[in-house]
């Protein structure tokens, strides 16, 4: 049990000698402490570890949200490994920043880079990096006939094969929608067989939509198989990156292990695809729908080790970023001696602000530091030097 914001109170009425100091106003200086701490120390308890599925040739991931939490906590990266025993890893990656990720993927240099990323105001990060798994095209979608027959069904209509715009390959499947059932639909029944038993609960299937406005798309659901009535279906809301779709190209994802199955599917002979756009009653009529380049690609699962923002947790176990006076069970998630460096930073916080004694300040200050050099010597830091970190606008 780590120590609570109760024994933090009662800790630092003793030692300022002053018992009329009360919870709301230890509660200013602990959190202020909290964020000064945090630029000189990255507490070993802080550091957390989450599976995250890689995919050959995809570089935008969401962030994981940790058990306890209500959204993701980071605030930098420290490694992405292959597996992680101790502080042992198969992979070292290298952070940088977006520009230079940018800039050596347009030249179509690769490596192991991870970096984070704040697009439309949600943190997000890059990878570059081949795990070593596999792809296989299911259909490039440059032609309604080339591999079997694509029809449009449902609100989907004048579907054409695009050779203008594109992402992959030599076109994409063009249609226009007439909203009446909210759901535009295309299909190609007579796909030429592919065995995927390889990739059966361990792949996602990827597509690319293009969309003229997003603003009234709420989902999109693919069905495989081997029939009408016999496929795996999958439903999403967002971007693979975890983003809402947005207007232009989007870059779909639908996991296979979640995914529901009707009928008995054999995946050694998937020869059916049905591509299902929903949208809701506000929808118009709209033309110039895309959808590009469907593949299914394996996933290595892959441990993201990240240095949290959430340095306190409630009694229940759900991670905080910050104490709350009205609840001094809340408890910090440190040890008992970065609790008391944690103390002692909100002691001498209190002795410059509260107290305004600048002498008792200065060696509260002196012993912080020399606390801080302890515990950075026992507990050597996961290279937070080279870590980009979080906020709100973008990253440091």
């Amino acid at each position: 049990m780590g120590r609570t914001l109760a024994t933090f109170v009662s800790n630092l009425q003793t030692k300022t000698k002053n018992p009329n100091l009360d919870t709301a106003t230890v509660v200013v200086y602990l959190n202020d402490a909290i964020q000064e701490v945090k630029s000189d120390y990255r507490i070993r308890s802080a550091v957390r570890r989450e599976t995250v599925r890689i995919f050959k040739d995809v570089n935008e991931y969401p962030l994981p949200i940790p058990s306890g939490a209500t959204g993701a906590d980071f605030e930098s990266l420290c490694d992405l490994t292959e597996w992680f025993e101790g502080t042992q890893s198969l992979a070292r990656f290298n952070r940088v920043s977006p520009t230079r990720f940018a800039r050596k993927m347009s030249v179509g240099y690769q490596d192991d880079y991870i970096t984070p990323f704040v697009r439309n105001g949600q943190n997000m990060m890059l990878v570059d990096y081949d795990p070593g798994t596999s792809n296989v095209a299911a259909h490039s979608c440059d032609s309604l006939t080339d591999n079997g027959t694509w029809a449009a069904s449902g609100d989907a209509n004048n579907l054409t094969a695009d050779d203008q715009t594109f992402l992959e390959g030599g076109g994409a499947l063009n249609f226009d929608i007439t909203p009446s059932t909210l759901t535009a639909t295309l299909t190609n029944s007579t796909l030429a067989s592919l065995d995927l038993s390889d990739y059966e609960n361990n792949a996602s299937i990827f597509l690319y939509a293009y969309l003229p406005s997003a603003t009234n798309i709420t989902s999109f659901s693919l069905r495989w198989g081997n029939s009408a009535t016999v496929y795996f279906s999958k439903s999403v809301t967002t971007q693979h990156n975890g983003l809402a779709f947005q207007d232009g190209w989007d870059l779909i994802s639908f996991d296979w292990n979640s995914a529901t199955e009707t009928g008995s599917v054999d995946a050694a002979a998937i020869d059916y695809l049905q591509v299902n756009m929903v949208f809701s009653a506000s929808q118009v009529a709209d033309t110039d729908f895309r959808i590009d380049n469907i593949v299914v690609r394996q996933g290595k699962d892959m441990y993201l080790l990240y240095n949290s923002r959430a340095w306190t947790k409630t009694s229940a176990g759900a991670v905080k970023e910050a104490f709350i006076a009205s609840d001094t069970t809340y408890e910090f998630v440190g040890t008992e001696a970065e609790a008391t460096l944690l103390e002692t930073k909100a002691q001498q916080l209190i002795h410059v602000y509260e107290i305004v004694d600048d002498l008792k300040a200065a060696n509260l200050e002196k012993k912080y530091r020399e606390m801080l050099r302890n515990l950075k010597a026992q507990n050597p830091q996961i290279e937070k030097n080279e870590s980009f970190v979080w906020t709100k606008a973008g990253f440091l």
